[in-house]
């Protein structure tokens, strides 16, 4: 079997092939391996990841094989609803992100003069504020998977600072964060860090953008958010394999509608109060998935280790 193993914050350095002996059912072995703690087992490194010495370390329990080949059945069948679930879920999801994408386009004009982003914002601006931190002091951190429109900041996780930190984007609160790597940079997940601490990381695959004083972030962020931006940045990802970005410059001189800070104001006032109940649907959807990927592991760690009672084949 092989199996794509990634933790929310590490990665796996190599690929691994495990081929089970005669007493091991291979579905058993692949749920197993969903459950390995990889903060336990993984390098202490800026971006943590896991070797085959790593794995080599764990121990297995094997129960008979009648029960191994019962147990990958039963979670066969029990995963397999909640994953149906969850695909209902992403179907319901991007239905509403794309009719949000056309709420939000329709309050921007197409034609009209414009400026390039920068004039709105820095792109990628410097943090000094995190160079004079202490070891320890709190910051908040960011994996791509919390870059979410409108995601509560008490959802953020604070961690303790230290140099380890320092290869991961900075920005500081107020600043938008915008994905950069495919497929989420066409998602609309563009946001605003309203986080409990002043400064803060968060994933490689995003860019910061400060907004200027003359700028409403909301107006600029809800923009970033509109099939206006999002066609275009999906047309012009750059690189090779699954993961392909868009560039500085695409961001730095993209053609934004010029529009005044009154004007930005009036923008977020009507799409405040016409997309608040897409959000609240949104916001609705990622509390169900999280909450089904949590019932799917503990699901699976309870059967893999016996605290389910599974019959099996008399």
């Amino acid at each position: 079997i092989s199996a794509c193993l990634v933790g929310s914050e590490m990665c796996i350095r190599d690929r691994f092939y495990t081929v089970p002996g005669p007493d091991v059912e291979p579905r058993f072995l692949h749920y197993w391996a969903l459950t390995i703690p990889f903060e336990t087992v993984a390098t202490d490194t800026a971006v943590p990841s896991v070797t085959s010495m790593d794995l080599s370390q764990l121990i297995v329990y094997i129960p008979p094989l009648t029960t191994q080949s019962a147990i990958a059945d039963y979670l066969d069948r029990e995963t397999g609803e909640i994953d149906s679930m969850r695909a209902d879920l992403d179907e319901m999801e991007a239905l509403l992100r794309e009719r949000r994408k056309t709420v939000v386009s329709n309050h921007f004009p197409e034609d009209g003069p414009t400026a390039p982003l920068w004039k709105f914002a820095e792109v990628s601006p410097s943090t000094p504020g995190l160079h004079s931190l202490a070891d320890e002091d709190p910051v908040t951190f960011i994996p791509l998977e919390d870059v979410w429109t409108g995601r509560p900041s008490d959802l953020f996780k604070v961690v303790p600072w230290n140099q380890k930190l320092a290869s991961y984007t900075h920005f500081q609160r107020g600043d938008i964060l915008l994905p950069k790597v495919t497929p989420t940079v066409t998602h609309g997940r563009a946001m605003i860090a309203g986080t409990a601490t002043e400064l803060g990381v968060a994933t490689s695959e995003v860019y910061t953008l400060r907004p200027a004083t003359s700028t409403n972030p909301k107006w600029l962020t809800f923009f970033l958010t509109s099939s206006l931006f999002l066609d275009e940045a999906g047309a012009s990802v750059f690189g090779t394999g699954g993961l392909k970005r868009i560039s500085t410059q695409f961001v730095q001189s993209f053609a934004m509608p010029d529009m005044s800070r009154e004007m930005q104001d009036e923008v977020v006032e009507v799409l405040e109060r016409e997309t608040a109940e897409i959000d609240s649907m949104l916001a609705d959807i990622v509390e169900l998935r999280d909450l089904l990927a949590e019932r799917r592991a503990a699901l699976i760690s309870a059967a893999v280790t016996g605290q389910i009672d599974v019959p099996t084949p008399a």
